[in-house]
C-alpha cells in the first residue's frame, strides 16, 4: 500500500536583546541605525544634505505606514473569519496535512495571524486555503463520495497515534436530540441496513440509536435523527410487509410513531471532516 505523501536566513544579532530581522527587507530597528551611523561619522566639514536625511526619513515613514496597512489588513481579513470554517494545508514534517475547523478567535505571534479553530487546532492565516459556509461545508463533504480518505487516529489526550484508511459512502447531517447538527461521512459499514429481530429490537429499549429519514413517498433523506427507542412491535412496514419496528414515542393523539429496525445506522465507522489527514489520490493503490 502506498501513502499519500509521507506519513510520517541566516540570522545575525546585533545586540543579545535586540535581534536583527532577516530576509531581503530593512526592519524598522535596523533603518534608524543605519541612520544614527550617518550622523555619527559624517564629515563636520560637509555634513550630510538635509534634503537627504528628510528624503531617507520619508521613506521610513511611508515604509512603516504600508506595513501598518498591510498589519491591519490582515487583522481584518482574519477577523471576517471567525464564525465560518476553513481548510487550510498545513505542510510540516509528516508532509501536507489537511486541518478542517471553524475559526472561533484570532491572534498575532511574531508577525504572523493565526486562526484558532474549534477543534483546537491554530493555523496560519495564509495556509487557510478555502473559507466555508455552511452550505460549501456541505458541499465539500459531498466531494469526498466516493474517495478514500486517511483518518488520524488519537490517543485519549488527542496526540496523533497513526493513521488509518477510510472509504467514504455517503454523507448525512446527523440531528441530536437536543437539536444539534453534526456532519458525518459514512462508510459503507454504516450503510448496512439489519432487518433484526423482536428479541434484539426489545434490548433496545431505553437506549439511543440513530435512524434513516425517508419522504412520504419513501426516498431517503440526507438526515439521520438521534432517538431514544420507547418500545418494539412487529408492524407493517414501508413495503406493506410485517416487519420488526422501534417506538420511538407518540403523536399527539397518542398514537405510536414508529421506524423500521432496518433503519437503525450505526455510526461508529462514520468520519467527520475534522478527523481527514489527508485525501488519497484517485490513482492510488489502496
Amino acid at each position: 500500500m502506498t501513502t499519500v505523501n509521507s506519513v510520517y536566513n541566516m540570522t545575525t544579532a546585533v545586540t543579545p536583546d535586540a535581534p536583527r530581522n532577516t530576509g531581503d527587507e530593512l526592519g524598522k530597528n535596523e533603518f534608524l541605525k543605519i541612520l544614527i551611523v550617518q550622523l555619527q561619522n559624517q564629515d563636520p566639514l560637509n555634513p550630510m544634505d538635509d534634503k537627504q536625511f528628510i528624503a531617507q526619513m520619508a521613506q521610513f515613514t511611508a515604509l512603516e505606514q504600508m506595513q501598518n496597512v498591510a498589519k491591519a489588513s490582515l487583522m481584518q481579513q482574519a477577523t471576517l473569519m471567525i464564525g465560518n470554517h476553513v481548510k487550510a494545508e498545513v505542510t510540516g514534517e509528516n508532509g501536507l496535512e489537511l486541518v478542517y475547523g471553524k475559526v472561533i478567535s484570532t491572534r498575532e505571534i511574531s508577525g504572523e495571524m493565526y486562526l484558532r479553530l474549534d477543534n483546537g487546532r491554530e493555523v496560519k492565516l495564509k495556509d487557510a486555503k478555502t473559507t466555508l459556509n455552511s452550505e460549501g461545508l456541505w458541499e465539500e463533504a459531498k466531494s469526498l463520495i466516493g474517495r478514500t480518505v486517511y483518518v488520524r487516529e488519537t490517543d485519549s489526550e488527542g496526540n496523533l497515534e497513526g493513521l488509518k484508511q477510510a472509504y467514504v459512502a455517503d454523507v448525512r447531517m446527523v440531528v441530536g436530540l437536543n437539536g444539534t447538527t453534526t456532519m458525518k461521512l459514512l462508510t459503507p459499514e454504516c450503510l448496512v441496513a439489519k432487518s433484526g429481530t423482536l428479541t434484539q429490537a426489545e434490548a433496545l429499549v431505553g437506549k439511543k440509536v440513530f435512524v434513516r429519514d425517508y419522504t412520504d413517498d419513501g426516498v431517503e433523506t440526507d438526515v439521520l435523527y438521534e432517538v431514544k427507542v420507547t418500545g418494539a412491535k412487529i408492524g407493517e412496514g414501508r413495503n406493506g410487509i410485517p416487519t420488526v419496528k422501534l417506538v420511538i414515542g407518540a403523536d399527539d393523539e397518542g398514537n405510536d410513531i414508529e421506524v423500521e429496525y432496518r433503519d437503525v445506522c450505526d455510526l461508529k465507522t462514520a468520519i467527520e471532516l475534522k478527523d481527514i489527514w489527508n485525501i488519497a489520490p484517485d490513482d492510488e493503490d489502496i
